[in-house]
């Protein structure tokens, strides 16, 4: 997915998440996690672990 696609996603998430997920930098350089981000992607890890399982079972 390009960068382009990706912002508008990512901010619709925020929003819909009432919190900032990524700290944005300059361009050329990597985002990072907020503390918010990092709980967000821990809570959701195990429902993507198991999306991932059924598509290599199935």
């Amino acid at each position: 997915m390009s960068p382009s696609a990706l912002t508008p996603q990512i901010q619709h998430l925020e929003r819909d998440l009432q919190g900032q997920l990524l700290i944005r930098s300059q361009h050329g350089h990597r985002m990072r996690l907020t503390d918010f981000g990092k709980k967000v992607l821990a809570a959701a890890r195990p429902y993507a672990d198991q999306l991932g399982a059924r598509r290599t079972v199935g």
